[in-house]
């Protein structure tokens, strides 16, 4: 596969008299997992659906490989960015390999069970069934699938599409934690194979564990994008959520665990082993009136 770059650039949306979005500034890359998070009304989503074509920005551009996102054909668009949006569900009970199937109609070269096995479409499908683990699922209805592998199967839809660049509205949502990592797993495993690969994410330890960057949004803006650690301790989670974060590490592995505000005042010494504030002992958030700048 191609390398591919996917990128905001200055882009603002304005929504009747308020900004949605300002002035962000982000890429993702072939072979890179980023990670959106942010507050509920943040703007992940709307951002999101500028980065897959859906809403077209007032102000800035979204660029695929240099090119306005914009001015390139739907079909064409739909082909190299494949998007999961949040929730994602099958309106009828069609079988797996159906659904997986839906990913080709950018294509136009047949789907589902009509499509021919030694064709592009039958071998696209193919290889999402397997890339998803879905293979002993392939004829069941999608309505009789449990939420993780319904999660599995839609994502294995937009696979099939062959997608340069994959873009996952919260792919973990209502999973437990089991099925969670096993989505992520996918996910981490897509970009792996070469693909740009952008997810908005609300648990924040799984998006330390996995992504290769993060990018941290506040009110339609960009507080910082940066690697996990650099996150972690840099306080943009504090100044995103307004709460303060004690960091977990244990086993290799990096977590953040919100602080009630009843507590925040509790001395460092009363951490739990393993548990510790944010670094410099500090309550976490960012200086009064300054926000963590992005990274470039």
């Amino acid at each position: 596969m191609s390398s591919c770059t996917l990128e905001a650039v200055n882009l603002s949306l304005r929504r009747r008299r308020d900004f949605a979005l300002t002035g962000i500034d982000l890429a993702v890359g072939a072979g890179e997992l980023l990670v959106l998070v942010g507050p509920n009304g943040s703007g992940k989503s709307t951002l999101m659906h500028c980065l897959s074509g859906l809403l077209t920005p007032t102000d800035g551009q979204v660029r695929l490989d240099g090119a306005d996102l914009h001015r390139l054909p739907a079909r064409a668009r739909a082909r190299r960015v494949g998007l999961l949006l949040q929730r994602a569900a099958s309106a009828w009970p069609v079988s797996v390999r159906h659904l997986v199937g839906f990913g080709r109609i950018p294509h136009g070269d047949g789907q589902g069970e009509d499509a021919e096995p030694d064709g592009p479409a039958g071998k696209a499908i193919a290889h999402a069934l397997t890339a998803m683990e879905l293979n002993g699922l392939a004829d069941r209805p999608v309505d009789t699938l449990s939420g993780g592998e319904q999660a599995r199967a839609h994502l294995a839809r937009v696979l099939a599409g062959e997608p340069h660049v994959v873009l996952a509205d919260e792919p973990v949502a209502e999973l437990d934690p089991v099925h969670a990592l096993r989505v992520m797993d996918l996910l981490q495993r897509l970009a792996r194979s070469g693909r740009a690969v952008l997810a908005i994410m609300h648990d924040l330890s799984l998006a330390l564990r996995y992504a290769d960057r993060i990018a941290v949004l506040a009110e339609g803006r960009l507080l910082a994008l940066d690697t996990p650690d650099a996150i972690a301790e840099a306080g943009a989670l504090e100044a995103a959520f307004g709460l303060r974060f004690a960091l977990v590490r244990q086993d290799g592995l990096l977590g953040v665990v919100p602080v009630p505000p009843a507590a925040a005042g509790a001395d460092e010494a009363d951490a739990p082993a393993g548990v510790r504030p944010d670094a410099g002992g500090r309550a976490g958030s960012a200086p009064e009136g300054r926000a963590p700048r992005a990274a470039p």
